[in-house]
């Protein structure tokens, strides 16, 4: 048995006799206390796991027990918590120097592999936080769908089914998308990150039988309550043509141009974030990562603004998608700095590790987009009703 293991065992008993148990928060004399086995992985990508008796450990007599439930987030993140075996009970060992839980024979091939383990970092996780994250998305889809669906109304779209579907799949089939293509190379590798075919079947099964119907009822009550056009203005039926203007004036330049503030506005934070996700950093600086994210929210809404009004002033109406792509292309620059990450600040390697580190990335950058380019078209909406509520028409 390695000396690592041995320290970290007696650790985990040390602190049992303090702590308290998975159910009732407290434990009896003589009540069995369950030592758990998580996972192991390499040092340079927290990210990867192995299940822990992968590694040729020493394990108990018991194999089996009856009390330990798997939540979906757990499965998700791939935390396989094994029985370690041993029978442990409550006040009843006597810790003392040189006392032994069991022992193994170490043969030559035995004992590379026991050395070679020594050099990967165990991290444990478990998965409440996700848990909690596919159940906040899927009961506020309702609120998703009333504003999609009010807000196609408002713009005059018919095909509002289309739309309802569309908003109720774009993201979660994006995520579901990478991670199960994820999954099959995790599944290749024997990696306990690999999600079981129960729990794909599970997030499905939200996906149809939960986020659906809950979006559908928003789109029809948002289409209903809200969905009525409100122009600040007269609005012309026939779209007038478009001048010429010069090329930084062109929606594309200007999208591509709009992420460069907000960017900066977050760089110095996403590498911290990036550590604390891909590094074994703990981050604990919550209350300036919400300042930051304010600073995000109003240097996205002011730069969209700024952009919109050149965009108008070049007599371009096309400002909707402009103001919102603008804000998204955000996520583009933290995109591209996550190439500078992977390549400088980790040394991470494999096509696992590749596909893992740039699929996730990708989701997150995804998910930014969505966010930054929804403050922009707020910010700018609000900011397009203001001007031209002015305006007088004989």
């Amino acid at each position: 048995m390695s000396p690592l293991h041995c320290i970290a065992f007696l650790f985990v008993l040390c602190f049992t006799l303090t702590s308290s148990d998975e159910h009732t928060h407290k434990y009896e004399t003589n009540e069995e206390v369950v030592l758990w086995m998580n996972t192991v992985g390499p040092y340079h990508n927290r990210q990867e796991t192995y299940a822990y008796f992968s590694l040729p450990f020493c394990t108990g007599p018991k194999k089996s027990i009856d009390h330990y439930h798997e939540t979906l987030g757990e499965a998700l993140l791939g935390v396989e918590l094994e029985i370690s075996g041993f029978e442990i009970h409550f006040k009843e060992y006597e810790i003392y120097y040189g006392f032994m839980v069991c022992s193994t024979d170490l043969h030559a091939e035995l004992k590379k592999a026991v050395a070679d383990s020594l050099k990967a970092a165990r991290w444990q996780g478990r998965g409440s936080l996700l848990s909690t994250s596919i159940f906040v998305y899927a009961i506020t889809s309702p609120i998703n769908g009333y504003f999609g669906g009010s807000l196609f109304a408002r713009m005059g779209g018919k095909r509002w089914i289309r739309q309802m579907v569309m908003s109720a799949f774009l993201l979660p089939s994006l995520v579901c998308g990478t991670a199960f293509l994820i999954n099959f190379i995790a599944i290749y590798y024997h990696a306990s990150r690999a999600i079981p075919f129960g729990t794909m079947v599970a997030v499905t099964c939200i996906c149809l039988f939960v986020i659906l119907p809950l979006t559908l009822v928003g789109t029809v009550l948002g289409r209903n309550l809200s969905g009525q056009p409100n122009y600040p203005c007269r609005i012309n039926a026939v779209p007038r043509p478009i001048p010429e203007k010069k090329w930084f004036m062109e929606p594309g330049v200007i999208i591509c141009l709009g992420g460069i503030l907000p960017f900066g506005s977050i760089f110095i934070e996403m590498y911290f974030i990036f550590t604390s996700f891909w590094a074994y950093k703990i981050y604990y600086v919550y209350g300036f990562m919400l300042l930051v994210f304010i600073i995000l929210a109003i240097v996205t809404v002011c730069v969209t603004i700024v952009c919109t009004y050149f965009l108008l002033n070049a007599e371009d109406y096309r400002w909707q998608w402009t103001s919102f792509l603008s804000g998204a292309s955000t996520a583009g620059y933290v995109y591209m700095y996550s190439f500078y990450y992977y390549f400088f600040k980790t040394k991470m390697y494999g096509l696992f590790q590749t596909a893992f580190y740039f699929g996730y990335m990708a989701l997150f950058s995804v998910a930014l987009g969505i966010l930054c380019g929804t403050f922009g078209y707020v910010g700018t909406s609000i900011f397009v009703r203001k001007i031209y509520s002015t305006v007088k028409i004989d």
